[in-house]
């Protein structure tokens, strides 16, 4: 080769040398504008997840740890209520106490536990005839008046809880079940009227009537009041008057509602002794 020839060759291997590595250098120059763009992206993606994280922090944290004291699904199951039936006299001093001092305040305290059922009529008697039906009550024709007054009650009245509070305002009243009515269905904002008209209309007959067709039912047969019967089963008088709450606690299966559980069971042997 001459040396014209190799000059050039020099020339052009130069030339070449010099592009390639101005290629190289802009080559590092895009990937490094590249890598600091991608981490410049990442900082502020962690800055911004910081920030909501920190923001929301404390609902996020109350949140996490009442979802992880709440009951498992598969512990839960739905409480069938036990039949609370009571069976009175509107007049009976032991109706009285025993609705006013026992009832109330155990079915308030657990109102879900219960399906109860207010049945005055107690030791009265039924006598047909052809104009309807002719009662005779134990405390007189007032009680047979205040049993009529509580019957159309808890017919009208369609909240439970609204029904016994009822009943037992009534009953801490005088010894007049209209007074008695009207007065306590002022307080607890009733309208009275429609109850009164029930009461000595042909509605109340009747359903003092059927309330007399249901105590006859009860087994053993009923002597006194108040008598009790849990889920159809009369009940010892003694041992739901000490501890209605507890009687009822008795029939459920584990695991107890959690009432049940926040109080003792009382001992059927010790009923009469009121020891727990």
């Amino acid at each position: 080769m001459s040396r014209r020839g190799q000059s050039a060759v020099v020339v052009l291997e130069a030339w070449h040398s010099r592009t390639s590595g101005r290629q190289s250098a802009k080559e590092r120059a895009s990937a490094s504008m590249s890598g600091a763009v991608l981490f410049f992206i990442v900082v502020i993606g962690w800055v911004v997840l910081l920030f909501m994280m920190f923001s929301s922090g404390v609902s996020f944290i109350r949140i996490t740890t009442y979802e992880s004291r709440s009951v498992p699904e598969e512990k839960k199951r739905e409480v069938i209520p036990v039949d609370v039936a009571v069976y009175y006299e509107t007049l009976c001093p032991y109706s009285r106490e025993f609705i006013t001092s026992k009832l109330l305040p155990a079915y308030l305290r657990a109102p879900e536990l219960m399906n109860l059922s207010l049945v005055p009529y107690g030791n009265a008697e039924t006598k047909v005839t052809a104009g309807g039906y002719e009662f005779s009550c134990q405390h007189g024709l007032r009680e047979c008046q205040g049993n009529k007054v509580h019957s159309c009650a808890v017919e009208l009245l369609e909240d439970p809880t609204a029904q016994l509070q009822y009943v037992a305002c009534t009953m801490r009243g005088e010894d007049d079940p209209v007074e008695s009515g009207r007065a306590c269905a002022r307080s607890m904002y009733i309208v009275w009227e429609p109850i009164m008209d029930c009461a000595e209309g042909p509605l109340g007959n009747e359903l003092l009537y059927a309330n007399g067709v249901r105590t006859r039912s009860v087994r053993p047969k009923l002597k006194g009041v108040p008598t009790i019967t849990l889920n159809g089963i009369r009940q010892k008088s003694t041992v739901v008057w000490n501890d209605l709450l507890g009687e009822v606690c008795k029939l459920f299966e584990d695991p107890k509602p959690e009432e049940c559980l926040r109080r003792p069971i009382h001992d059927v042997k010790n009923a009469t002794s009121g020891v727990y």
